[in-house]
């Protein structure tokens, strides 16, 4: 959650602006990419973490079946 707080803001952003209108001063396209690049950035970490820790679908899916029976 750490990771991602950060990017939160760039869609609150874009909410607010859209609601009450872009200033000819907004750097939204420079916005729109910091947050595109973010969440590009999360996914490959995160893809090459499942690969390195071997986790593939089945495995996925076997956690969250030990974890479902853990928490009931």
């Amino acid at each position: 959650m750490a990771a991602t707080a950060h990017i939160a803001v760039y869609p609150a952003w874009f909410g607010m602006k859209f609601i009450f209108g872009f200033d000819a001063a907004d750097k939204s396209m420079e916005s729109l990419m910091i947050f595109l690049m973010d969440v590009a950035t999360l996914t490959l970490f995160a893809a090459i973490t499942y690969k390195l820790m071997k986790m593939h679908g089945e495995g996925i899916r076997r956690f969250a079946s030990r974890l479902r029976r853990t928490i009931h």
